[in-house]
């Protein structure tokens, strides 16, 4: 257990991690200022949003001390709600303006303007006054609110995620509005001692604008892993001490094959679909019909591709990773 620590020496970690927000709030103002004045110059008027851990009014953002310029960057996503309708044109021609160093991509059906700010990862989306109001992150931006107290819980809840690989609605992980929500009802304490039962995971985490399960989407593995995680706190009061890398996922996957892969200027979601398609694909090439788990963990500037497959003689392990690895770098160099 070398690779763990108290809670002591987690809220000593903690503490310094909030430090670095005085940085993270310095590039918000920053990105709002450029926002606005893109605004001015397409001439249309309109509220900005922040929506997810870097809003301003519950900022439970986390920069790990152990690696802040590497893993799970905070990205600033920016909502602009109009007074008026906006369309489909008129929102490309505004984002340019917006973000004129940016680029404009389609994004779960919707125009977004992407760019990197100080390093920061930095997406802007537009919105008409009635469309806004079907959003669900800026509904919930506008309405949900944290006391201090679960702010502090969920930057801890979301160290902890991050320290174990567990965090990122991008791999089927703990999205920032599950633990918000998982914090509006219990303490840190309260939520690992749970998470650590046997129906821990098994119960409901419910988004409070469409009433979804939050938990429901979670990987099998990440469930896995997030239970040993919380029952090592629970029964032994000890946390993990380092930021999350290959050797931590052979560790948790001790009896599969695993390696690691890394990608540059990816979007982390659509890696791990590209991933999860390459692993299917190879395993229909081989005959072979086996679970599997995959992980991605986003650097400033690239990701770290995990993989791991359980039942493998050393000849299927040859092939696969050659197999594999033939589909991924062809796909690199097709980019």
């Amino acid at each position: 257990m070398a690779f763990h620590y108290s809670r002591r020496e987690f809220e000593e970690d903690l503490n310094v991690a909030e430090a670095f927000l005085t940085t993270v709030v310095s590039v918000g103002e920053r990105v709002r200022r450029e926002v606005r004045s893109g605004m001015q110059r397409s001439g249309i008027q309109g509220e900005i949003i922040y929506v997810g851990s870097t809003n301003p009014d519950r900022l439970t953002a986390v920069i790990d001390p152990k690696s802040p310029d590497e893993r799970y960057p905070c990205d600033f996503d920016v909502g602009i709600v109009c007074n008026r309708d906006v369309e489909h044109e008129e929102k490309a021609r505004i984002l340019e303006q917006v973000l004129p160093g940016g680029e404009t991509r389609e994004f779960f059906g919707r125009l977004e303007r992407h760019q990197y700010i100080n390093k920061f990862p930095v997406n802007v989306a537009i919105f008409g006054a009635q469309e806004a109001g079907q959003e669900g992150p800026i509904v919930y931006s506008r309405q949900f609110k944290l006391s201090p107290d679960q702010i502090k819980d969920t930057r801890r809840l979301r160290l902890f995620m991050m320290r174990n690989g567990l965090y990122g609605g991008f791999t089927r992980g703990f999205k920032g509005i599950t633990l918000e929500q998982a914090a509006s009802v219990g303490d840190f304490e309260f939520i690992l001692n749970n998470f650590s039962t046997e129906q821990g995971l098994d119960q409901e985490i419910v988004n409070p604008i469409d009433g979804k399960d939050l938990v429901a989407s979670i990987h099998p593995d990440i469930k896995r892993r997030t239970k040993v995680q919380s029952t090592t706190y629970s029964q032994r009061g000890l946390i993990r001490a380092v930021p999350y890398t290959i050797e931590g996922w052979q560790e948790d996957h001790s009896e599969e094959f695993t390696f690691g892969l890394v990608s540059r200027g990816e979007d982390p979601y659509q890696l791990y679909k590209k991933i999860d398609k390459f692993i299917r694909k190879t395993l229909e090439k081989m005959g072979l019909d086996k679970n599997y788990s995959h992980l991605v963990i986003p650097h400033y500037g690239s990701n770290e591709a995990l993989l791991a497959i359980p039942d493998m003689n050393g000849s299927e392990k040859v092939e696969f990773q050659e197999r594999f690895r033939r589909r991924w770098d062809s796909a690199q160099l097709s980019k």
